[in-house]
């Protein structure tokens, strides 16, 4: 079993993800907030983040990479959420 089995449900990630449709989780990303777009790949493996920012358009990046440096220790709740678009947006492919 591993570690994130041993954690409550909203302090897991979604790194077990394995196929996505980088398009169009980028597109429906572009959907967010730009703080929310930060959070939800700071929130994924590097590989995924990594294609799914490939995805998006320049100007978006530049600031998702500033976000994503100051991303800081998130209250539960706000996991929760990020947790549960993640979802959505991976069931959407």
């Amino acid at each position: 079993m591993g570690a994130s089995h041993q954690l409550p449900e909203h302090q897991r990630d979604v790194r077990g993800t394995i196929e996505m449709d980088y398009r169009a989780v980028a597109k429906n990303l572009l959907r967010e907030q730009p703080q929310t777009i930060a959070v939800v790949l700071a929130r994924l493996q590097k590989e995924h983040s990594s294609e799914i920012m490939k995805m998006l358009p320049d100007f978006v990046q530049a600031d998702l990479v500033s976000r994503i440096v100051h991303v800081d220790q998130l209250p539960d709740e706000v996991l929760e959420e990020i947790d549960a678009l993640i979802k959505s947006l991976l069931r959407q492919r």
